[in-house]
């Protein structure tokens, strides 16, 4: 019927999103199954229109580790943790305003330091 993509990792408590898509030129009803290491976990039932995607959340509560997760025919491991995401997030929220901060004090040094070469004049 259509086409599922789900999430390489989560953090502990976190839902699992997935997008569906209907592949056809008519209206269909799609079966959302979340199984985990082979056990059916939860469902839901969408309808999409012609060529309409859909995103599906499901609730789950796995402990930290690996799991084998499937939809459909689409199936991967899913990494969960508890700290992993967190310092991304961190990262992601302190490096890269410093990164630009820096790189930005660094530009204007350069420029400054050329134009006094430009101008003859001695640097302090």
């Amino acid at each position: 019927m259509g086409h599922a993509s789900l999430p390489g990792a989560v953090l502990v408590r976190e839902q699992v999103a997935a997008t569906v898509s209907n592949l056809l030129d008519e209206n269909a009803e799609y079966v959302a199954v979340l199984w985990v290491n082979g056990a059916m976990n939860s469902s839901e039932t969408l309808a999409l229109g012609p060529k309409e995607s859909s995103n599906v959340s499901f609730e789950i509560s796995p402990e930290e580790g690996s799991y084998e997760v499937r939809i459909d025919r689409l199936s991967g491991i899913l990494s969960v943790s508890s700290q992993e995401g967190a310092s991304f997030v961190w990262w992601l929220t302190i490096g890269i305003p410093l990164f630009a901060v820096l790189n930005a004090s660094f530009f204007f040094v350069w420029r400054r330091r050329k134009r006094r070469r430009e101008l003859g004049v001695a640097f302090d």
